[in-house]
């Protein structure tokens, strides 16, 4: 730990020549939190930590300026090992085949009423398992996300018919589905309210189950289930989902019983935590968290 903290000041100043600190080169402006444990040695938890602010944080208007054990770190994708490892750990082990459309037959019966042509997901070779493997080939992300030219469109953001496109059409499903004016509704408000919007997230914590997987019903796949690996974010929500009907919980009630109680992880929540002088915030941002980020003064 002192190597390291050395190796973090030298960089800083200037001074960094070894070949060692061209391995770490940029640290110093990286905040971060080291910790080790042992299953043999239960002190070993408190002195095998490194605790490391750089000066974005530091001098960060919003949250902690110093970070420390207690921290809250925005954990990103590190959130999809806690859904497979709470499905481990709550399901049957003949859960994992499943076809999705056996746990959510709205898939099958949108898709028929709305049908995209043959390049529909075929949901019922889509199992947990294969969600959980990356390999369902269900697309990327969450649609619609803010990538999405439907979206920017519905906004006046853009002009489809300007980029050589076909027109917008808001009522045909492909281009509006359920989930757009979920999303719109939350977009406008933020805008209205100058709070912004998080950014490059997806749209499942925005909109409702049952609308949600018909967005997803008759999107064209990114693959065939099987396939292909394709990262997916979107098939992690479709997987939480998926878990949080077989197991009759809500996805963050499971993900709590699972996994947060049982290692005493009481700092740790699937929602933006409340307001805390604890969690780390960008430098001259007000948004914290995505989406539902703002940190509220109350």
């Amino acid at each position: 730990m002192n190597t390291l903290q050395q190796h973090i000041l030298a960089e800083g100043n200037g001074s960094a020549n070894s070949s060692a600190a061209g391995l770490i080169s940029g640290i110093s402006n990286l905040t971060f939190s080291l910790g080790a444990f042992s299953l043999h040695d239960t002190a070993a938890s408190d002195v095998l930590q490194f605790q490391y602010t750089a000066a974005e944080i530091a001098t960060a208007g919003n949250g902690t300026t110093s970070v420390n054990a207690d921290s809250i770190y925005r954990v990103a994708s590190v959130t999809k090992v806690m859904t497979v490892l709470s499905g481990l750990i709550k399901l049957a082990s003949t859960d994992w085949d499943r076809p999705l459309d056996d746990i959510f037959p709205l898939l099958s019966s949108y898709q028929d009423d709305h049908p995209g042509g043959p390049f529909s997901v075929n949901w019922t070779a889509v199992t947990l398992r294969s969600l959980a493997a990356q390999i369902s080939g269900v697309p990327r992300d969450g649609f619609p996300s803010l990538n999405e030219l439907e979206l920017l469109e519905a906004l006046g953001q853009v002009n489809t018919s300007a980029m050589g496109l076909p027109p917008y059409n808001a009522s045909d499903t492909l281009q509006s589905p359920p989930c757009l004016s979920y999303l719109l509704a939350v977009m406008n408000s933020n805008n209205s309210s100058s709070s912004g919007a998080g950014g490059d997230g997806d749209s499942g914590d925005l909109c409702p189950a049952d609308p949600y997987l018909e967005s997803q019903a008759n999107r064209p796949p990114a693959f065939g289930p099987w396939t292909s690996p394709g990262y997916a974010n979107n098939g992690f929500t479709l997987l939480g989902l998926a878990l949080a009907n077989l197991t009759n919980t809500s996805f963050a009630d499971l993900v709590q019983s699972a996994v947060f109680d049982p290692l005493n992880m009481t700092s740790s929540s699937i929602f933006r935590p409340l307001i805390s002088i604890n969690i780390l915030c960008r430098r001259r941002r007000s948004i914290c968290w995505f989406w539902r980020g703002v940190v509220d003064s109350e």
